[in-house]
């Protein structure tokens, strides 16, 4: 009794669409693959194996065969979790009806660190000289990546660390994955605008992390001696929610059109902010508590419709 040789047909694996050159740790990609027979034969059902650089294989069926191509569905390859060139392996060994498919396709690519971002608020205005202030810090992972218990350092003018923390378990409200803390600074003694970083170190971090830095800037001020009340009101009454500004100084007033801040001696323009009014710039000079009412003067509404009239 003969047996018979089995026929190869020689078959290629390839993409469907070219791979990304990097990819960042801990990400993933998704990939086609497409399957050539030098016979044309319909290979649809059959099993591609994967081989990804952990070693975990697993199997996708190549799901259509069209025009003589036979293609697979998507793929996930999962990035590894460390720096450097992984590799992919995809091969197609089938013997059936007396005919053998052999392919096998190689892929490399590299990772690279995830990248994250930076961002400073609620920065007090001013800050009173040798008194501690609080800022707020937040970074973000470009994947989402949960960032907790990792550490930041804010650095002076001069690039010395004058404040470490660990960003917390809780994103900001409103926002995914933009881990924050608030950091407690003490005030530097000399007076006038100074601009400090903030660096993420990434320290604690299981995925690497591209580091980043933020700049802010803020204020310093002599200590407050007096008490200056401005009173907002217009022709209808007290003008409630109007930013007062006087230099780094700032309030908003109440429902009763007051506000009240506490600021040194010194010569000051007074502005007053609110849409829909408009008061007059005034300059005054604070010697003592005192004082000072502002007439806004309520601006008419915009008819809109007059600009479609003809």
């Amino acid at each position: 009794m003969s047996t018979s040789t089995p026929t190869a047909h020689a078959s290629t694996i390839e993409l469907a669409q070219p791979a990304p050159d990097a990819l960042a740790v801990g990400s993933a990609v998704t990939v086609k693959l497409k399957v050539h027979c030098t016979e044309g034969c319909d290979l649809h059902g059959s099993q591609i194996t994967v081989v990804p650089p952990d070693g975990w294989v697993t199997t996708s069926p190549l799901e259509r065969f069209t025009d003589g191509v036979n293609e697979s569905g998507e793929i996930v390859l999962n990035a590894p979790k460390s720096v450097g060139e992984h590799f992919w392996s995809f091969s197609l060994a089938l013997h059936a009806d007396n005919v053998t498919h052999d392919g096998v396709l190689h892929l490399g690519i590299k990772t690279r660190a995830q990248t994250s971002s930076l961002a400073v608020w609620s920065i007090p205005s001013p800050v009173t000289t040798g008194e501690n202030f609080e800022i707020a810090v937040g970074a973000k992972s470009e994947s989402g990546y949960p960032l907790a218990g990792t550490a930041i350092e804010v650095c002076d003018q001069d690039g010395t660390v004058v404040g470490r923390a660990k960003l917390g378990d809780t994103p900001w409200e409103g926002t995914t994955a933009l881990y924050w803390t608030p950091v407690t600074l003490a005030a530097p003694t000399a007076l006038g605008m100074l601009t400090w970083s903030v660096r993420y170190t990434a320290g604690g971090a299981e995925l690497p992390h591209d580091g980043s830095s933020a700049v802010f800037s803020f204020v310093v001020a002599a200590p407050p001696e007096h008490q200056l009340t401005v009173r907002v009101a217009a022709e209808e009454g007290p003008v409630a929610d109007a930013q007062v500004r006087l230099g780094a100084f700032r309030g908003v007033t109440d429902a009763a059109g007051v506000a009240q801040l506490h600021l040194p001696s010194g010569h000051y323009d007074l502005m007053v902010w609110k849409a829909g009014y408009q008061a007059p710039v005034r300059s005054i000079e604070v010697g003592h508590s005192m004082a000072v009412d502002v007439e806004a003067l309520k601006l008419p509404e915009e008819n809109y419709d007059t600009h479609w009239q003809m």
